[in-house]
């Protein structure tokens, strides 16, 4: 026999810790919009502390840009391909960016202002250089 019922409507997937689903997602400014990571278990339950996950995206970004310029080193400027694969100054500052925003959310009271405002300018300055880039 054939059923022609519709099947129920799949309920949305819901975090078991946080109660977010695909339709209302956690938001913060380092992280952004988290995602699945397991079932029942959005990306910033997973992974509450944002400046570690910022930290890791560095880390990534600068490594790419040493193995690129290491391999630059080895094999110089070739006519096969451009002297950079990737853009090592975007990366690198990318990650600088990713820093700064760590040691800002990490920053202790009594807060150095000029410190603070020396990297606020700095966080601007390469965003407007990132702006151009893109």
């Amino acid at each position: 026999m054939i059923d022609d019922q519709p099947d129920a409507e799949t309920p949305p997937q819901t975090c078991a810790l946080c109660g977010c689903t695909d339709a209302s997602p956690c938001h913060d400014d380092l992280r952004g919009h988290c995602w699945w990571v397991a079932d029942r278990l959005c990306s910033h339950c997973a992974q509450p502390d944002p400046r570690r996950s910022l930290a890791l995206v560095a880390a990534v970004q600068l490594s790419e840009v040493v193995a690129e310029l290491l391999r630059f080193s080895r094999e110089g400027d070739q006519e096969a391909f451009e002297p950079f694969a990737l853009e090592p100054a975007e990366n690198a500052a990318d990650a600088l960016r990713a820093i700064l925003c760590i040691q800002r959310a990490t920053a202790a009271p009594p807060y150095d202002l000029e410190r603070e405002d020396e990297d606020n300018r700095l966080i601007g300055a390469i965003d407007c250089f990132l702006d151009g880039w893109a």
